[in-house]
């Protein structure tokens, strides 16, 4: 992804160049996204980035609706990945992929786009994080088609049951 130096975030502007090269310049597909105008997006920087956001807390759920709202109501997908591109590093991350899931899958120009499971985009919200050292060292001992078909299979007791389960983690 090619990003406007104005996208990044204070802390990433000063090493912007060698974010935007860290795979390397001969990459097959670069995605350029649209300088726009820095969406008005203050009013869910109220849900801290890195806290808690619940649809159960009425204000948080009307801060989802007004970035659902400022997602469908851009003109086209370019704006709208600009407009998202912009946003994703400044709010809290569940909050904005909700907001940003319940748009594509309600615009006409994008409703039939894959949208990954928040499983896939929040592993830790659903497996325990102690697990996650282990899996880390396999992926860096194990070489990729040894491991199965791309995935890490955990197994793990499940105390009412005496048969084992296998969780899968992607």
């Amino acid at each position: 992804v090619d990003l406007p130096e104005n996208f990044l975030t204070e802390r990433y502007r000063p090493i912007g160049a060698s974010l935007q090269s860290r795979f390397g310049n001969d990459a097959d597909t670069r995605i350029p996204v649209r300088n726009v105008s820095p969406p008005a997006i203050s009013f869910a920087e109220a849900v801290p980035r890195r806290g808690g956001f619940s649809l159960f807390n009425p204000k948080h759920r009307q801060i989802a609706g007004d970035l659902i709202n400022l997602f469908m109501n851009q003109p086209d997908v370019e704006t709208l990945m600009s407009v998202a591109a912009y946003s994703r590093d400044r709010l809290n991350p569940i909050l904005f992929q909700y907001a940003l899931s319940v748009a594509i899958q309600h615009r006409p120009d994008t409703k039939d786009l894959n949208i990954p499971s928040f499983l896939e985009l929040f592993p830790d919200s659903f497996v325990d994080p102690s697990v996650f050292p282990k899996l880390r060292e396999e992926g860096a001992i194990v070489q990729a088609e040894n491991r199965g078909i791309g995935i890490w299979c955990i197994r793990a007791r499940v105390p009412t049951v005496s048969s084992t389960r296998t969780a899968v983690v992607s």
